[in-house]
């Protein structure tokens, strides 16, 4: 009995055991040395004095670390070409950067620097055009946007409008897709990272081709929910840019409660507009209303839109059954009283609304007008006829991008 109390004593407290008593263990610490000493004696270890041991506590317990790596750039680019997710390989067609001077169509090679202004400070404008069919649509008046961007938040173009338009067709051409998206940003260029640095030493050009193709069943649609916070008006609210940090999380949000778009507000709840996307609605009285641009960018598919609608409204009284039409101010209360409610944008073109934080619009129905406007815009992308000139669908030169010298233009 008296053993078994000796060794129950020794194995709660190694310290007040002897070396051979029943329960006896070395300390971890001591053990810890021990194997760093006979690491450096058989020369495994850099020959340095071994260092003396922490006072206790000074080290979390069972944590363990090990170096970070220091890749060279073979190894750099290997690794990012291993994490490309699938949605990057197989949509990525191509890409040109002004700070490179050139076109890459490896995934790998697509990067920005992380001292772009547009990187840091968000500094820089964007645009995006569809490719359908290998026609470019609506490619002029983009540029023609993006120009007026630029001058209005002092960001000076790194390249003529014709050659911008130049870059933006090869950059399409060498991607080799056929439908798709286009997107294009200008930024100040390379710069530093303080307040105080705002703009790089030479502009910059970066267009991205992509085949994403957001196509809706032209009867599906959306709920929507009303933004906490709005947006609150300022000299750049009509730019086109990546200040998109308070529509990201409002639009998370939206996901939260299991609808898609977050709708913005002022604080007395007249619309400003979408997830960047313009937000219209058809009264009782089939007035078609949009409201102003003192939020959100003046929208190019609308626009064309609006453009369409008398001749369409001429060719099928019974669809577009449109009397006027109203850019003013208008409030959520209108839209779930309203017959029908769409988002207008390039990259879904037209997506009907159902639902406001759960309230119906229509009876959770996509309206006839905004099925045949749908049905108007998506036929005005595509490209005319061979032989036909179209001002708003420009062909991509994919014979001089890929070699086919016999689809040269």
């Amino acid at each position: 009995m008296e053993a078994a109390s000796t060794s129950s004593r020794c194995q709660g407290s190694a310290k007040t055991c002897r070396l051979g008593q029943p329960g006896w263990r070395m300390p971890p610490a001591r053990v810890l040395q021990l194997r760093v000493q006979a690491a450096v004696q058989i020369g495994k270890l850099h020959r340095e004095p071994v260092p003396p041991l922490r006072e206790p506590g000074t080290v979390v317990p069972g944590s363990r670390t090990k170096p970070t790596p220091l890749l060279s750039a073979s190894q750099m680019l290997q690794r990012i070409g291993t994490s490309l997710s699938p949605y990057i390989m197989e949509r990525f067609g191509a890409f040109y950067s002004s700070m490179a001077g050139g076109i890459v169509t490896d995934p790998t090679l697509m990067l920005l620097p992380l001292d772009d202004q547009f990187v840091v400070k968000g500094y820089g404008v964007a645009e995006i055009v569809v490719l359908r069919d290998g026609h470019l649509f609506m490619l002029d008046e983009h540029i023609t946007r993006l120009r007026a961007a630029c001058e209005h938040v002092g960001i000076e173009l790194p390249f003529t409008e014709a050659a911008i338009k130049r870059i933006v067709l090869d950059t399409a051409a060498a991607s080799g897709k056929v439908n798709g998206r286009v997107r294009f940003w200008v930024t100040p260029g390379r710069g530093g990272f303080t307040p105080l640095e705002v703009g790089g030493h030479q502009p910059a050009l970066y267009v991205l081709c992509l085949s994403d193709v957001h196509e809706l069943d032209r009867v599906e649609s959306w709920d929507a929910i009303v933004a906490e916070q709005p947006i609150l008006p300022t000299s750049t609210s009509t730019i086109l840019g990546n200040q998109q940090l308070l529509t990201s999380v409002s639009q998370k949000e939206a996901v939260g409660k299991d609808c898609h778009v977050a709708i913005f507000t002022d604080a007395e709840g007249f619309v400003q507009h979408c997830a960047g996307y313009t937000v219209c609605m058809i009264t009782q009285q089939d007035i078609l209303v949009f409201p102003p641009f003192e939020n959100s960018v003046p929208s190019i598919t609308l626009a064309r839109m609006l453009d369409l609608i008398p001749e369409e409204r001429e060719r099928s009284p019974n669809d577009v059954v449109i009397s006027d039409v109203q850019q003013r101010k208008m409030h959520v209360s209108e839209i779930l009283a309203a017959k029908e409610c769409f988002l207008v944008g390039t990259t879904f073109t037209i997506a009907p609304v159902r639902s406001i934080d759960g309230k119906p619009v229509n009876d959770n129905r996509t309206g006839l007008v905004t099925l045949a406007l749908h049905y108007t815009l998506d036929n005005d992308m595509l490209p005319p006829p061979p032989g036909t000139i179209s001002p708003y669908h420009i062909p991509v030169p994919y014979g001089f991008m890929t070699g086919m010298r016999s689809q040269l233009m």
